[in-house]
């Protein structure tokens, strides 16, 4: 096998795609992905009919890209702190929702899964300090107001 590829990219193990069908023949994965892309914007069409009439495995891929490259995580990895966690958010222990990886944004560390709402609350008080005590105030003041009976 040649160092480079026709376009002058180096051909290394994370650099190439060998297909199963045709395995004589590696791909150079930059010009593979400059293939495709051209296709794609040249025959929208045929790109969006696909996605339409492949919805659940389009959804499927793009779950399983952002878990990889967001956490580090495979789709199974996933499903493993699903069941450790016995289907429940890590802080109010909700279940049948769909579950959010939470992770320290400093360190990029998982922590657990949490359900939309506790961890959209836990990124505005790791996020912004004050934020938890502002709310409790906040409660606290609208529960003392009471609107005049007419």
């Amino acid at each position: 096998m040649t160092t480079i590829c026709r376009n002058g990219h180096p051909r290394t193990q994370e650099n190439t795609i060998v297909y199963p069908g045709n395995p004589t023949k590696p791909y150079c994965k930059p010009c593979r992905h400059a293939t495709v892309k051209r296709y794609q914007d040249s025959h929208p069409h045929v790109a969006k009919s696909w996605q339409a009439n492949n919805r659940e495995y389009v959804k499927a891929q793009s779950r399983e890209r952002l878990l990889r490259t967001e956490y580090g995580m495979s789709t199974a990895d996933y499903s493993a702190m699903v069941l450790s966690q016995g289907g429940r958010c890590k802080i109010c222990g909700v279940t049948g929702l769909k579950l959010c990886v939470d992770h320290d944004h400093k360190t990029g560390a998982v922590r657990g899964l949490l359900c939309k709402h506790c961890n959209f609350f836990l990124g505005h008080v790791e996020g912004y300090p004050g934020f938890q005590e502002a709310c409790i105030a906040y409660l606290e003041e609208s529960a003392s107001f009471r609107c005049p009976k007419n």
